[in-house]
């Protein structure tokens, strides 16, 4: 794997030598955890605790969107995990903010959960199909976050943000020729990122 970095220096970018040998063992180990087969799977959808009315239900969910634009991310959570766990079906996008307000709020795991439930509900989002790759990307996820920035790109084959992290995963898998394509594809869509 060695060689195969050091011909390919040229084209990443000029390193000192003590700094590619970081970067191999990096990928190495990586790789062995990639290989391992450990991908995250989503949790379970919460038990039904407590009892609203449709009423409440609905003006929870017209609470927990105003504490959302407004960025209180902590709230809207928190008002949105009521109406769930009241029995409550949420959209996609109401799914999808929900997931938006855990991530903001550094709860990845149950994010991750509903992203998932977010493009479930809207299959053609490329927004949430984005974000849940980024917060699997986060939790160091790599086989899927490749595969969900894979379904976002056939979302919106221009999303350079999509490329470029699909790019960087690859490059973190030491997978160079596909990591150099994805970075390509980015600069192509987006020619600011050069």
């Amino acid at each position: 794997m060695y060689r195969e970095f050091v011909q390919l220096r040229g084209r990443i970018g000029k390193e000192s030598f003590g700094r590619l040998l970081v970067r191999v063992r990096f990928c190495e180990e990586m790789v062995g955890k990639v290989d391992s087969g450990a991908v995250r799977m989503p949790l379970a959808e919460p038990k039904k605790t407590i009892t609203l009315t449709l009423s409440q239900q609905n003006d929870l969910l017209e609470t927990a969107n105003n504490h959302y634009f407004k960025g209180n991310y902590k709230k809207s959570a928190k008002d949105y995990l009521l109406v769930v766990k009241s029995g409550g079906e949420l959209d996609g996008d109401h799914y999808g903010r929900l997931a938006q307000s855990l991530y903001e709020d550094k709860d990845l795991e149950e994010a991750v959960y509903y992203y998932w439930r977010a493009v479930e509900g809207s299959p053609t989002s490329q927004l949430w199909s984005y974000n849940l790759a980024k917060a699997l990307f986060d939790l160091n996820d790599f086989p899927g976050a490749t595969s969900v920035y894979k379904t976002a790109i056939l979302l919106d084959p221009s999303d350079a943000d999509s490329l470029y992290n699909l790019g960087h995963i690859h490059q973190k898998l030491c997978q160079w020729d596909a990591a150099l394509l994805s970075y390509e594809k980015a600069i192509s869509a987006d020619s600011t990122l050069y």
